[in-house]
């Protein structure tokens, strides 16, 4: 009989602190509920990261990104696949393969624009301004210069008219969103099937060997082909 009610007791302690126990872990934090077809997604730059650094995208949807820079440093958002690096190791100004050549995108803001693959960037500084246009081969053609289908830039015959810039003769590689410190960028675009698979999100802002993307500043950027 008292081992009964020993056994009891210890039976009845252990349930309540279980119970008590499951009170006071901690929740997991809700993801956000995002529309399936036209999701919204705020990145907020800073020293130096990007948050979030992992997104999901679905081929078909129509996406808007909200980049919003928080840092006190200039930062630009790239995205694609190999960083360009020469041969001493010193990290260049873009990918070898450019997610932004593979839809036409549009751009909102008071941001600097450069190597776009759309018709139209909309910029607040302006009404409008034609950056390129989409070849049969995904190409982009812009008068400063045409991205190939490796990656490389060709920049045609004349580089006269870069000079004095303020790039110094350079050109970021692929599509790039320059944001100042507290201003943001809107992007949007339809995510096809060719953007299927994985990207890098990068900055490459700064000076070898403390570019921004080497000083942590990435994500990643899945896009996924649920179609046949």
């Amino acid at each position: 009989m008292n081992k009964f009610i020993v056994a009891s007791v210890l039976f009845i302690m252990v349930m309540l602190v279980s119970g008590c126990g499951s009170v006071f872990q901690p929740q997991p934090t809700p993801t956000p509920t995002l529309d399936p077809d036209s999701p919204e997604i705020t990145i907020i730059m800073d020293e130096f990261t990007f948050t979030p650094d992992h997104i999901r995208l679905v081929v078909g949807q129509e996406v808007t990104l909200h980049v919003v820079n928080k840092g006190q440093e200039d930062h630009e958002i790239m995205i694609g696949r190999n960083p360009l690096r020469a041969e001493d190791g010193d990290l260049g100004d873009g990918f070898e393969y450019d997610f932004f050549a593979l839809s036409d995108i549009t751009v909102q803001g008071d941001v600097e624009v450069m190597g776009m693959n759309g018709e139209e960037m909309n910029m607040d500084s302006m009404d409008s301004m034609e950056m390129g246009t989409a070849t049969p081969e995904g190409n982009m053609n812009m008068d400063m210069g045409t991205a190939t289908p490796e990656g490389g830039m060709d920049m045609g015959e004349d580089m006269s008219s870069m000079e004095g810039d303020g790039h110094d003769g350079e050109m970021a590689n692929g599509g790039m969103v320059m944001i100042a410190p507290e201003k943001e960028a809107t992007i949007t675009f339809t995510v096809t099937k060719e953007m299927a698979g994985a990207w890098t999100i990068g900055c490459f802002e700064g000076g070898n060997p403390e570019k921004h993307l080497d000083l942590g500043m990435a994500g990643i950027l899945y896009v996924r082909d649920f179609g046949d």
